[in-house]
C-alpha cells in the first residue's frame, strides 16, 4: 500500500473545523445555514476517517472493514476534493447567486394548530406501511418526510405546547421504529429530528440543552450508540414487534452494551474510506464509466403507477455486487442483498474522473444552496411555512448524510422540491 494519506485526512478535518469555528465566532450557530450542517457532517466524517491512521496507521483497524487498501490514498483525495468543492458551491451560491433563484415555496394561508399538526403527522406516519410501493417518491414524501417535517416544525415553534407535542411524536415514532424498523438509523431518527428542530428554533441558548427535560433524549442516544454493535451482530435475528421484545429480554445487558462486533461502532460506520476506495479500484480496473451508472435518468421521472414494469433503480446493489465480485481478503463478507453507497463524490469520480468530480460537486453545492433559499427557512414568520419547513428538514437531513448515497439524490431532491412547491401553492391559494 502507498504511504497512508494522514496529511490529506487531517487537512479535510481541519478545513471543516475552521468553517465551524468561524461560524461560532460570528454567532451563526444561533441561525445555522445549510452549509454549516454540511460542514459539521464533513468534520465528523473526517474524524471517523482518521480513526485508522492516528496515532499510527493500522491496516487491521475495523475502519477498513471492506476497504480496498491499496486505493485508500485515492479515496482520501476523492473525499477531500469532493467535500471541499461541494461546500465551495454552496458558499459561492450564498454570496453570488444574484438573480438566479428558484421559485420560493409559498407559505400556507392557514396553518393548523399544533394539536392538529401532531394528529396529521401521526396519521400519515402510521398509514405509511400500508401504502403501495407504486407511489414511489410521492409516497416517501407524504408518509415519511411530512410526518417527520411536522415533528421538526413543532420543535422549532416557540409555544411550550408545541415542544411537548413534538416530544410526544418523537416518543411514539421511536417506539414504533424500535419494534419494527430494520435499519438502525430509523430508531434514532425521531430523536435526532426533534433536536434538529430545537437547534433551528432561532432562540437557541446552550443552557437550553442542560435542562432536565432533555436528559431522557441523551440517555436514549447514549444507549443507541452503546448497543449499535450488538444490533449489527443480531440484525435479522430479533424479529419484529413482540418477538423483538421477547428476544431482547433474553439478552444479558452487559453483552448488549459490550458486543463490539470486531470493532464496528457508530464512528467506524461514519467513515467513507471503504466505499470510496472501492470506487477508486473499480475505476482503475474497468476504466471510468462515462455516465453508464446514470442510464436510469432516461426514465426515472416516469411514475411507476403509469409504468408497472419500470426497471428498478438499484445503484447501491450494483455497487455492492461490484465490490463482492472478487475476494477482498477481508474477514467480513456481505450477502448479495447488501447495498453500498458510492457517495456523490464517488459516483462522479467513477464516471467522469477528477474534472467531473470537481465540477459536479461544485454544481451540486450550488443547487443545494439555491433550494435552501427557496425554502425560506429563516424568513420572518418561518414557523407558519409548513411546506418550507418540511423541505428544509429534508435538505438538512441530506446535508448530514453527505447529500445521499449516490447521484440518485438529484432525482429525490428535484421530486421533493416540486411536491413541496405544489403543496405550498395549493395551501396558499385554495385552502383557507
Amino acid at each position: 500500500m502507498p504511504p497512508p494519506p494522514t496529511i490529506l485526512l487531517l487537512l479535510q478535518a481541519l478545513f471543516f473545523a475552521g468553517v465551524l469555528a468561524h461560524a461560532i465566532y460570528r454567532g451563526a450557530w444561533r441561525r445555522p445555514a445549510l452549509l454549516h450542517f454540511y460542514a459539521f457532517s464533513c468534520f465528523m466524517a473526517g474524524i471517523a476517517n482518521l480513526r485508522g491512521f492516528l496515532p499510527q496507521y493500522n491496516p487491521d483497524s475495523y475502519i477498513f472493514y471492506y476497504a480496498s487498501l491499496p486505493y485508500v490514498p485515492t479515496a482520501a483525495r476523492i473525499y477531500l476534493l469532493g467535500s471541499v468543492s461541494l461546500f465551495g458551491g454552496m458558499w459561492l451560491a450564498e454570496r453570488y447567486s444574484g438573480r438566479m433563484k428558484f421559485p420560493a415555496i409559498p407559505a400556507a394561508a392557514r396553518v393548523p394548530g399544533p394539536a392538529a399538526l401532531a394528529l396529521l403527522a401521526a396519521a400519515l406516519f402510521f398509514l405509511g406501511p400500508w401504502m403501495p410501493g407504486a407511489l414511489g417518491l410521492a409516497g416517501s414524501f407524504i408518509f415519511h418526510y411530512i410526518p417527520f417535517g411536522i415533528l421538526f416544525l413543532l420543535a422549532r415553534r416557540p409555544e411550550e405546547r408545541s415542544w411537548w407535542l413534538a416530544l410526544g411524536l418523537a416518543a411514539i415514532f421511536t417506539l414504533y421504529k424500535v419494534l419494527y424498523a430494520y435499519l438502525r438509523m430509523e430508531m434514532i431518527l425521531p430523536s435526532f429530528t426533534f433536536l434538529l428542530g430545537v437547534v433551528t428554533s432561532g432562540r437557541l441558548q446552550l443552557k437550553e440543552f442542560l435542562r432536565p427535560r432533555y436528559f431522557i433524549l441523551y440517555a436514549w442516544v447514549a444507549l443507541f450508540i452503546l448497543a449499535f454493535p450488538w444490533m449489527i451482530n443480531n440484525r435479522g435475528k430479533y424479529g419484529t414487534g413482540l418477538q423483538r421484545i421477547a428476544y431482547v429480554q433474553q439478552v444479558d445487558l452487559r453483552k448488549l452494551l459490550s458486543d463490539n462486533h470486531a470493532g464496528e461502532t457508530v464512528l467506524t460506520r461514519s467513515s467513507l474510506l471503504n466505499q470510496l476506495s472501492q470506487v477508486a479500484r473499480i475505476a482503475d480496473e474497468d476504466g471510468h464509466y462515462r455516465g453508464r451508472t446514470l442510464d436510469y435518468w432516461r426514465y426515472v421521472f416516469i411514475p411507476r403507477f403509469l409504468w408497472p414494469g419500470k426497471p428498478p433503480i438499484a445503484s447501491g446493489s450494483w455497487f455492492a455486487y461490484k465490490i463482492n465480485e472478487k475476494d477482498l481478503g477481508r474477514p467480513y463478507r456481505y450477502p448479495h442483498s447488501w447495498s453500498a453507497n458510492m457517495t456523490v463524490p464517488g459516483e462522479l469520480y467513477l464516471n467522469f474522473s477528477w474534472p467531473g468530480l470537481l465540477l459536479g460537486c461544485l454544481l451540486l453545492g450550488w443547487l443545494a444552496q439555491l433550494l435552501w433559499q427557496a425554502a425560506h427557512f429563516w424568513e420572518s414568520g418561518f414557523t407558519d411555512n409548513l411546506w418550507g419547513n418540511v423541505f428544509g428538514y429534508f435538505l438538512i437531513l441530506s446535508a448530514f448524510f453527505q447529500f445521499g448515497a449516490d447521484l440518485q439524490y438529484l432525482v429525490n431532491v428535484i421530486a421533493y422540491f416540486l411536491l413541496a412547491l405544489a403543496l405550498g401553492f395549493l395551501s396558499a391559494n385554495f385552502i383557507r
